[in-house]
Formats: C-alpha cells, sequence, structure tokens
C-alpha cells in the first residue's frame, strides 16, 4: 500500500508540473460539509483523476482534502466527485476547483464586502489570471442559519444578494446550491453559556433555498434526500458526499446545456395527466364547516396537470379539486413534484378549486372565533385529514413520474382568449352608508346586490399544429364551487361541483383534455349557487360552450391568438405582514410570510395567490400586469382565508371576519405581484424591456387594432381570408 502511494505522488509531481491551467474552473464556497468532513481512509479516497485545484497560487492535482478550511481536520466532500463527473462527461477534460468553504460560517459572513466572500473572490481571481474560464459555482451552506427562525425565513433575500454580487463579479454563471441535511434534528451543541443549542429551522433554510432558485436565473438545487451523516448528526458521510457530488454535477451539466439552447428554434411540447383523488365515502367534508360527513361520491375529484417545454424551461400546472391547503403542504408538493419533472419549484403551481364538496385539506385554527362561534367547533374537529393529503401527494408523484415517458409528450399550438361570461355576482350587498351584508343569509338581496364582480372567462388553448383541433384547453373563472351544495343530501354527497361539468362537456364535446382553474371569487357566487347538482351542470356546460366559442375564435383566427414561440417561467416572491390581533394570539406571532407566485405561458401569466382573494383585488392584479392576459390563480401559493381590501373590512360583512393579516398590507400583496410580473416578463422577454419606459408602453397604437378574420379549413387546417 505504501508502494501505491508513493508510486501515486510522484505522479501526481509530474502532473503539478506540466498540467498547466485548465480550461472550465468551478468556485466552490460555503460551510464545512462543502469543504469536506466525511472521513478519509486508503479505502475511500479518491484518485485525483483529471481533476486539479488551486493551492498556493498553482494548480495540483485535486487529491483529498481538498483544502484545510480551519483547524478542524478537513475530509471528503462533494468537489472532487463532481470534478471527476464533469470531465468523464467532457471527454476527460480537466476539471479545475477553487476551493473556498469555510466551516462554521453564517450566510451573513458570506455577503459582498466581507471577510470569507473576499477571500472567495481573491482566490478566485489569482485561479483565473492564468487562463480558463469560470464555468459555476458550487453553494452548500444553512447549518448556522438553521439556529434562529429570523435567519432562516430571511435566507432567500440575502442568498439572492450573494448570488447577484458574484455575477458582477465574474458574469452569469450558473449556480448549484445544496439542500442541508435531513438528520439535523439530532444535533445538539452546548453554547459557551452552556445552553444547548438545536438547528431546528433547518426545514426553512431548505424552502428557502429553493426559493432562491425561483428567482434567481441559471441557479439550480441539489437535494439531500436519502443522505446519511457520519455519526454526528451533522456532516454527511463519505458515501453521502460522493453521492452529492454528482447531483450537484448533473445539475450544473443542465445549467449550461439549457443556456445552449435557443427558445425561438424549439417546438412547444406538452403533456398532461389527469389523476382521480376522490376520497372514500364517510370522509368529512370541508366547504360548509367540519361536521359534514359524505354519504355518496355523486362524480369523482381530479388532480389536472398540464406540463410545457421549449427545450429551455420546462414549467407545470396543476389544479385540484379541493378546498384549500396550507402553505406548507404546497411548498412540498411542489418541490417534490419539480424535482420529479426537473425544473425548478417556481416554475410548478399548485392551485385549488376551492371545491366544497371534498375533504378538510387545510387547518382550520382553533383560535379562530369566527368558526367556533358559527360552528361550535372543539379541538379534535379542526385538524386537516392529512393521510388524504399524503395520498395526494404521492398520486400527483406518479404522474408526473409517468411524464418521463417521451411517447406522452407532443409538438402543439399555444393560444389564448378572454370573453366576458354572466354567470356569477358579488355575495355582497352594500348600503349608501358603506355598511355589507351577506346576500346568502338574505337571499332576495341578489337582485339588488352591489358589488364589483369580475365576469372575464380566460382560456388558455393548446392546438394541434398539423389540424387545429383542440387538445387541451384551460378556463379561468371566479366562482365558488359551490352550486351544486343544496341542502340535505347535496351537502353531503362528493362531487367536483361545476368545475368537473366543465371538463366533462370538454371531454365529451371535443375529445381534448381540460382543467379549471378558479379565479378570484373570494366574494363571488355562481347565480344558482346551493341550487343542486343541475345547477352546477348548467354553469359548468355554459362555461365550456364559452371556452369552446373561444377556441373557435383561436382556431380561425391563429395570427392574432397563437403565439410564436412561448417562452415559459415562474417566480416565487415573499411579503411579510402584521397579523390581526386576534390571529395573532392564534398563530402566537406577530406577522406572516406570504407568497405571490407567477407562471408564464408566454405572454399570459397565472398568478397563485395565498388564500380566498376577493374579486377587487384580483383585478387590481390584473390591472397592474405587463403580461397580455393575466388570470388569478385561487389558493395557489397557501391558506391564509379571506384576504380584502381596507374598505372592505370597513364595510364589514361576512369576508373580513376572517381575514387574517392586516387590511392595509394587501398593498403589499399587491405591489409583490406586480413587481414579481414585471420582473418575470422582463427576464421572458428581454427584447420588450428596454429603454427608460419598459413594456408595455406602446407609443404608437393603431387607432384601430382588429385584425382580417381568418377561416379555418375543417379537412386540412390551412387558413384562407374571407
Amino acid at each position: 500500500m505504501k508502494v501505491r502511494f508513493a508510486l501515486f505522488f510522484a505522479i501526481a509531481g509530474m502532473f503539478s508540473a506540466n498540467a498547466g491551467c485548465p480550461d472550465d474552473i468551478y468556485l466552490l464556497i460555503g460551510q464545512s460539509n462543502m469543504a469536506g468532513r466525511g472521513y478519509l481512509t486508503e479505502e475511500n479516497r479518491l484518485s485525483p483523476g483529471n481533476a486539479v485545484k488551486w493551492e498556493d497560487g498553482a494548480w495540483v492535482p485535486a487529491g483529498e482534502p481538498l483544502w484545510n478550511d480551519c483547524e478542524v481536520p478537513a475530509g471528503a466532500g462533494p468537489g472532487l466527485s463532481f470534478a471527476l463527473e464533469m470531465s468523464a462527461s467532457e471527454g476527460g477534460k480537466t476539471i479545475g476547483l477553487v476551493p473556498a468553504a469555510v466551516g462554521g460560517t453564517a450566510l451573513k459572513e458570506w455577503l459582498p464586502d466581507c471577510r470569507y466572500y473576499t477571500n472567495a473572490v481573491e482566490r478566485c481571481r489569482a485561479a483565473l489570471a492564468g487562463g480558463g474560464r469560470l464555468k459555476g459555482i458550487l453553494w452548500h451552506q444553512g447549518c448556522a442559519d438553521s439556529v434562529k427562525q429570523g435567519d432562516a425565513e430571511s435566507y432567500a433575500d440575502r442568498l439572492t444578494v450573494l448570488v447577484s454580487a458574484l455575477r458582477k463579479e465574474f458574469g452569469d454563471v450558473p449556480f448549484v446550491a445544496g439542500e442541508v441535511g435531513r438528520f439535523l434534528d439530532n444535533y445538539v451543541w452546548k453554547g459557551p453559556d452552556g445552553r444547548e443549542v438545536r438547528l431546528g429551522h433547518w426545514r426553512t433554510v431548505n424552502e428557502q433555498i429553493h426559493l432562491a432558485a425561483s428567482r434567481i436565473g441559471r441557479m439550480r438545487v441539489v437535494c439531500s434526500d436519502g443522505l446519511a451523516d457520519r455519526g454526528d448528526s451533522l456532516h454527511f458521510d463519505t458515501p453521502s458526499q460522493r453521492i452529492l457530488g454528482r447531483r450537484y454535477a448533473k445539475a450544473m451539466k443542465e445549467l449550461l446545456a439549457d443556456g445552449a439552447v435557443t427558445v425561438a428554434d424549439v417546438a412547444l411540447k406538452a403533456a398532461w395527466f389527469r389523476a382521480d383523488i376522490t376520497p372514500h365515502v364517510g370522509t368529512a367534508l370541508g366547504g360548509y364547516g367540519p361536521n359534514d360527513v359524505s354519504v355518496a361520491v355523486h362524480d369523482p375529484l381530479y388532480a389536472c396537470g398540464l406540463a410545457l417545454c421549449n427545450g429551455g424551461e420546462k414549467v407545470m400546472l396543476v389544479a385540484l379539486d379541493v378546498l384549500g391547503m396550507d402553505a406548507c403542504v404546497i411548498r412540498d408538493m411542489r418541490v417534490r413534484l419539480a424535482r420529479g419533472f426537473g425544473t425548478k419549484p417556481a416554475n410548478v403551481m399548485l392551485t385549488c378549486t376551492h371545491n366544497h364538496e371534498g375533504p378538510h385539506t387545510r387547518q382550520i385554527n382553533e383560535g379562530n372565533p369566527r368558526m367556533k362561534l358559527s360552528y361550535g367547533l372543539d379541538d379534535a374537529s379542526v385538524k386537516v385529514d392529512s393521510a388524504y393529503l399524503r395520498r395526494v401527494s404521492d398520486v400527483l408523484a406518479a404522474a408526473v413520474d409517468e411524464l418521463s415517458d417521451t411517447g406522452r409528450w407532443r409538438e402543439v399550438l399555444l393560444g389564448y382568449y378572454s370573453a366576458q361570461v354572466d354567470e356569477n355576482c358579488n355575495r355582497r350587498f352594500t348600503t349608501v352608508d358603506n355598511r355589507a351584508s351577506f346576500i346568502a343569509h338574505r337571499r332576495t338581496l341578489k337582485a339588488v346586490a352591489t358589488g364589483i364582480a369580475d365576469k372575464e372567462m380566460g382560456v388558455v388553448a393548446l392546438l394541434d399544429p398539423k389540424t387545429a383541433d383542440p387538445l387541451y384547453i384551460v378556463g379561468n373563472y371566479a366562482a365558488h364551487p359551490l352550486a351544486a351544495h343544496a341542502p340535505g343530501l347535496g351537502g353531503y354527497r362528493i362531487s367536483a361541483d361545476f368545475p368537473g361539468a366543465f371538463r366533462d362537456y370538454i371531454r365529451s364535446e371535443t375529445g381534448a383534455e381540460s382543467m379549471f382553474v378558479n379565479g378570484a371569487c373570494g366574494d363571488l357566487v355562481p347565480k344558482g349557487d346551493e341550487l343542486g347538482f343541475g345547477a352546477a351542470r348548467r354553469l359548468g356546460e355554459t362555461l365550456a360552450m364559452s371556452a369552446l366559442a373561444s377556441f373557435i375564435d383561436i382556431q380561425r383566427n391563429q395570427g392574432r391568438f397563437v403565439q410564436k414561440s412561448p417562452r415559459l417561467g415562474g417566480e416565487i416572491r415573499s411579503f411579510t405582514s402584521r397579523m390581526r390581533r386576534n390571529w395573532a394570539e392564534t398563530y402566537g406571532a406577530d406577522e406572516i410570510t406570504l407568497d405571490i407566485q407567477c407562471l408564464a405561458f408566454g405572454d399570459v401569466c397565472f398568478v397563485g395567490v395565498p388564500g380566498e382573494l376577493v374579486t377587487e383585488l384580483g383585478l387590481e392584479i390584473k390591472w397592474h400586469s405587463p403580461f397580455r392576459r393575466t388570470f388569478v390563480a385561487y389558493c395557489a401559493t397557501g391558506y391564509e382565508g379571506y384576504i380584502s381590501p381596507p374598505n372592505l373590512m370597513a364595510a364589514g360583512g361576512y369576508e373580513p371576519q376572517s381575514q387574517r393579516f392586516a387590511c392595509r398590507d394587501t398593498l403589499k400583496l399587491l405591489a409583490t405581484a406586480s413587481d414579481a410580473m414585471f420582473d418575470l416578463r422582463g427576464r421572458l422577454f428581454p427584447e420588450s424591456n428596454a429603454g427608460d419606459e419598459p413594456y408595455p408602453d406602446c407609443l404608437r397604437p393603431p387607432i384601430v387594432d382588429i385584425p382580417a378574420t381568418f377561416k379555418a379549413t375543417k379537412s386540412t387546417g390551412k387558413r384562407h381570408k374571407e
């Protein structure tokens, strides 16, 4: 064995003297798991192969440990297995590593002008001075930020600052971050004062890392799922470090490949699924309180998913026939589906139809005074159906896994449309002195209801490129799905309500699949609400017929309503709001952090909101959007009850009673949504985002902007002017 290692180091010396500067260089930064703490033995030590590292002003073979970052003995990290994997994929090219990670450091110590940031930048510049180019940056850090809740919850914002600063130094290089280990719950450290320190907020740190990736272009996150610690509940063991390095390499290769794709040269492809998520009879129904128990299934509940890929980005929209889900549940599902789909979490949106004839899928907080007063809830009756949510998550993951079958993907054209359908009404009657009444409890007031109602029926349609036939239709309309919830038996049957009837009609009349995405319907109901399944069927079919009428215009005017080379992307932004007094007591916190998600299908944007947004705020989001068309996706980032603007709170009524956060902060929600949309569109359409006043400023609009009419030839799908 000694002879073998003597020979290795002799060869290494020759290599060092003659290798020169590598073409591809990667910077390794972060905390101890990036520096390397896996135990090394003669048996598990890797040969450097075609990997070199920057050490003492020269390139030398990348033997482990890659460098000694502090007094603690270093060991195996992810860097060498990453380099060997990258080299193998590049035909044996020499890969250069610049290790600069330091154990025990917090993210705040890596921000611009701080010690470790400055040291890493200087080391990297010195390594690049002799030639080569920085191909990417690897980051693994977060344990030190898992101690305090505030550090964990602000991680995404601070990581965004770090990445932006590094890109100002080195250009728009790919950035790959790793999740912290999932074994940190067991780590306990005694501080200088003798008190125990735990890393209890590591899950939040991991969520924040993914959130940062949703905001930052050319960034990926590698998961720590299935990786083991070395026995200290803090550091990965050596086999796990090897796996982690290969995961970093896979993500880096994907980013580098993405950079080589020209979106305009790649056809848009789509795949979709429809998965049954019907609960069993006897399940408690969540729409009208906790104590309604189902006695039959009228029609099944589904999770409908649509995936798009243009060669450069992949996005997915999933609509579920459930009432709503808590933010933590949605984040977990989003991350799981994104991992299986091979995209970042911001590119996966889950929205709920707000179905009232399905199971409990969001927590009704015990401290909610309205729920206790109205329904007499006890603590045992307010729990979310966790087993059902786990089943839904598994069903979705299996459906996404099946999308890996390339035979399910097909080339499509992407069209969009907007129509007006008068089938909803505002359920608030407001007197001249601005006092609101809930007309669901006084139906005779419907005739004089004064509230605003958004009647837009938005449509996104996929067409067959050869025949122009419909392949998939997404409908977006704002109305509470409680048409079927008639008194008596109607309120105890499992049903998808009118969204199910919408999908059934599309399928039966066209053969196409479809999904329904509910809009900002916090204070909107169907005109025929609570009248039974006949009312639900009539509404669903009316909306479906409107969608088909829209499709006909798309089909016959493709130059106007079909997007050329649509660009895809997603964005997640957060804002913090103060809690209302009674809810602060319930949550045990004075503030709450809420997410807004944007998902772009070309020049059409779905905006996901964290609860039951009233229609007034939904219209504000549309008015402040730079996209050609904008559709609100209900309960898509969490369920935080009704969300109303201040003047609705002044008027009172049903919806403001369960407002959880300060109504004044709805302005933050609107500003966050608008900023996210502008930034997303600016990233997708940089050519129209230049100048003093970026898109949609139109300096020379035509006085009349109506295109010539086109007519479809049914047999061939060809077009001719009338």
